[in-house]
This record gives C-alpha cells, sequence and structure tokens, in this order.
C-alpha cells in the first residue's frame, strides 16, 4: 500500500531530475559556443603585395565586439622591409560618441608602434559590432616578406572589465623595383656608350 502510494511521486521527482539534468547538460553544451564567439581583432592591408617604394596602409579591425569603451595595443612589423609614415583614429568608438585619442610611438628603427590608445569619454555604454579601430599608412623599404601585427591588447568594456580578443596579424610580399620600362641608371650608363658606337660606325652619306 506504501509503495503503491508513494511510487507515482517518486517517479515524477525522477522525472524532474531528469529534465533538470538536461537543461543543466544544455547549459554545459553552450559555454564553447560562447567563447567560440569571441572578438576577433585583425590587421587588413591595402594590397596583398607591394614594390619598394611604394605606400600602403594597414588597417586595425574588430569583429563581433560587445560593449566596447576602450582599447590599447602595439602594432608590430618588418623593421628595413617597412616604415610607419602616420596614423588616424578610424570612427568605431567615435560614432558612439565623444573620444580621446592617443596616437602611438613610431619606432622604424625597431618595427613597432606602441601605446596606440581610444577611449570614449562620459558614463556611455561601448561600440558593438564589427569596425575599424586604426589606420596605419607605411611605405616599403625593402625586398622580402613583411607582418604586421597586433601585441599587447588591452580592450575594455564600459564597466572597466578586460574583454578577451583573439588576434590576427597579416603579410605582405615587397619585391624590387616596379618595371615600367624605365632603365635603371646602370642601365643607360651601359647603353648610351653602345648608341654612340652604333652612329660611329654607320656609313657616312657620300
Amino acid at each position: 500500500m506504501i509503495r503503491e502510494k508513494f511510487m507515482p511521486n517518486l517517479q515524477g521527482l525522477a522525472a524532474s531530475c531528469g529534465w533538470l539534468w538536461a537543461v543543466a547538460l544544455g547549459s554545459l553544451l553552450a559555454v564553447p559556443q560562447l567563447a567560440a564567439s569571441a572578438p576577433l581583432m585583425s590587421v587588413s592591408l591595402s594590397t596583398p603585395s607591394a614594390q619598394v617604394g611604394d605606400s600602403l596602409s594597414a588597417s586595425v579591425h574588430i569583429y563581433q565586439v560587445s560593449d566596447l569603451y576602450a582599447y590599447q595595443f602595439d602594432l608590430v612589423f618588418s623593421p628595413g622591409l617597412l616604415a610607419t609614415t602616420a596614423m588616424s583614429e578610424r570612427t568605431f568608438l567615435a560614432d558612439v560618441g565623444g573620444t580621446i585619442f592617443l596616437a602611438g610611438a613610431i619606432d622604424n628603427a625597431t618595427g613597432r608602434v606602441s601605446f596606440v590608445a581610444d577611449s570614449l569619454l562620459g558614463a556611455i555604454s561601448g561600440a558593438n559590432g564589427d569596425g575599424d579601430l586604426v589606420e596605419f599608412s607605411f611605405q616599403a623599404l625593402g625586398a622580402g616578406l613583411a607582418s604586421v601585427l597586433i601585441e599587447n591588447v588591452l580592450l575594455l568594456d564600459s564597466s572597466f572589465r578586460d574583454i578577451t580578443a583573439s588576434l590576427k596579424g597579416a603579410n605582405l610580399r615587397i619585391a624590387n623595383g616596379s618595371s615600367n620600362g624605365v632603365p635603371e641608371p646602370s642601365t643607360l650608363m651601359l647603353v648610351l656608350p653602345l648608341s654612340l658606337l652604333a652612329l660611329a660606325r654607320r656609313p657616312q652619306p657620300s
């Protein structure tokens, strides 16, 4: 009699516990999916290849970020192959509100722009989604495979909590001078004497 009285209740409790376990398991399985959608900071070059003497730009983008209020980072590049000539704030934070932008310290000898920083002003929420943070201007100095990377990143939300992001750099193939049909000075020095010799050997009109 007692067994028959309590068995339905035990079965109902077991069913409820099974449902709770399913909810808990679903929550645990959802954690990797949240981590997979973490923000990404990446470098995008205006061209995948260049020649010595060319000018080009590199933009630092951020993707899938929530409530970005401030950031700081270093830009690292290949010294001897690239030189930074300027940088400018882009509109991702500025579209949200007033900002204070700090251009980094350029050291072309070591290939680094240090302490590039930007922050919103006032008690407002940060920026969401995708956008451009900073654009850098470069000149190609030498031939080879150059890299442009992001290091020492600090991202903060409007409560000044850290935001973790993945980082992605970019590579650039730089070739020696352009083949635009204009002879190099050394080539001109060789062609000119040969041309004069050819004129001297030409039969003179009688």
